[in-house]
């Protein structure tokens, strides 16, 4: 099941790249429950973090943020930092317009969670875009 659903994953990418971005969400949260049903949560964070950017793309803000804030609670459970500050630098940007204390916020503890696992270069490029922001 893990390979099924990990084939529907990347053939929603490419929907996705089609712009057939309907039918990617759709498949992309039918992949969600096929991780979910084996027990998966790397899996199941990805396709949430496929969805956020699906809706960030189409201008779903609120729903792209939501997305990747579920994404960010699976990929802790895994414990995958990397995956985690990547989720929260989307957060922040997709709210930066709407909610710029929350966008503040997200990245700066983004920008430390790099820095926690050894990506200085993110944490620097974070630190250069929050300064810009401020």
């Amino acid at each position: 099941q893990r390979e099924q659903a990990q084939a529907l994953l990347d053939l929603d990418q490419l929907d996705g790249l089609l712009d057939n971005h309907d039918l990617a969400k759709v498949n992309f949260t039918h992949a969600r429950a096929m991780f979910g049903r084996i027990g998966d949560k790397a899996g199941e964070a990805t396709s949430m973090r496929a969805i956020g950017d699906l809706d960030a793309a189409r201008g779903r803000l609120d729903a792209a943020c939501l997305a990747y804030s579920e994404a960010r609670m699976l990929y802790q459970m895994v414990g995958d930092r990397v995956a985690e500050a990547d989720v929260l630098t989307m957060v922040g940007v997709a709210c930066v317009e709407t909610e710029r204390q929350t966008a503040i916020s997200a990245i700066n503890y983004a920008a430390r969670l790099y820095r926690a696992v050894g990506c200085v270069e993110w944490q620097r490029r974070l630190l250069t875009y929050l300064s810009r922001l401020r």
